[in-house]
């Protein structure tokens, strides 16, 4: 019996072995691949999540095992802090992406599972941010690369958490929500950290640029939630023109999210290479590219719009998506009270 079970464990540990050599062996031949194919655009295009592997099905519970055996292996045997990051963050976006199609399935009990998902991935990150010191001082080529995936990632969880809010049962979105502010809260801590004065100020300037874009979001996001809460609450009451609102409202923001998945791939296909080149010239590009200055005023006029609601005076805001949902929802309930629909046969 004991012979047996060292045999057993002797096979595990041959295998876990053997794994890990092929792993260790691939190393450079992987990192050369992902620093040669993985632009901003991989990180960004819904489509392109990961480099290595596309994900277009929920795996088997066998299969997500096996994924988390790889996972502690392929980190385990990763000494170099900076791979190991990497590696970290590509795991976070792996599981980022099954969250997603989790959360588009018609089974209730698969959906249930992107919860799961999304904290494994949180995991990830904060296994970054625990060891962010032993590189966030360096400034080489590959610190600085690592820096652009860590910040282009926070604009994809926040990308994907859209379409997960939007796909999920009501009842099922608190837990979500709770789940997002944490995930914003890291990685704007994470954002914070990786971020100082020794780094090129083209890679110091798009970091500052996701962190503004992230912050104008979640305000955007906020207004929604408030908004489709209104709602849901009177069409609970019976208001049928809050029902007609609510069903319009919920097709303009995935028009929304259509158009800014559009916007952002067509941006991210530039942005990288002016990251890479070097002076004043580079920085005011990504400007424009990015709409840093744009996103800065948008903010100023959110936080103003508060400081002002509080004081009883009316806000005068840029538009913005957010404010022309709330607009578009108030106009569809005029026009239902002035012309209301015709009874059908």
């Amino acid at each position: 019996m004991k012979y047996t079970r060292f045999l057993f464990l002797g096979l595990i540990f041959a295998l876990c072995f053997s794994f890990g050599t092929a792993v260790m062996a691939q190393t450079d031949e992987v990192d050369s691949s992902v620093t040669e194919t993985s632009t901003e655009a991989d990180v960004l295009d819904s489509e392109e999540v990961l480099v290595e592997e596309e994900i277009t099905e929920v795996p088997s519970t066998f299969g997500l095992w096996w994924r988390e055996v790889k996972e502690r292996v392929i980190t385990g045997l990763t000494f170099d802090p900076i791979q190991k990051a990497e590696k970290q963050l590509q795991h976070a976006k792996e599981r980022m992406r099954i969250a997603e199609l989790m959360s588009e399935s018609e089974d209730e009990s698969v959906q249930e599972r992107a919860e799961k998902m999304i904290e494994k991935a949180q995991k990830f990150m904060s296994q970054v941010e625990e060891k962010r010191e032993k590189w966030t001082d360096k400034s080489d080529e590959k610190v600085n690369r690592l820096r652009e995936h860590l910040a282009d990632f926070q604009l994809r969880r926040e990308q994907v958490m859209d379409k997960i809010e939007d796909s999920i049962p009501e009842d099922k979105q608190e837990r979500i929500q709770e789940l997002r502010q944490k995930g914003l809260e890291q990685g704007t801590r994470l954002l914070n950290a990786i971020n100082n004065e020794n780094i090129p100020e083209p890679v110091r300037e798009h970091l500052q640029n996701v962190k503004d874009r992230i912050e104008e979001h979640a305000e955007e996001v906020k207004l929604f939630r408030d908004e489709k809460h209104d709602l849901l609450e009177k069409a609970k009451d019976g208001d049928e023109d809050a029902k007609e609102a609510l069903k319009q409202l919920n097709q303009d923001r995935k028009e929304d999210l259509k158009e800014r998945t559009a916007v952002i791939r067509e941006k991210a296909t530039g942005v990288a290479d002016v990251i890479r080149e070097k002076g004043k010239n580079a920085v005011e590009r990504l400007k424009k590219m990015d709409g840093r200055e744009d996103a800065q005023d948008k903010i100023q006029d959110l936080r103003d719009a508060r400081e002002n609601e509080s004081e009883d005076v009316v806000p005068r805001l840029k538009p913005n998506p957010a404010e022309v949902i709330r607009q578009r929802a108030e106009e569809i309930k005029d026009s239902l009270h002035r012309d209301p629909p015709e009874p059908r046969d």
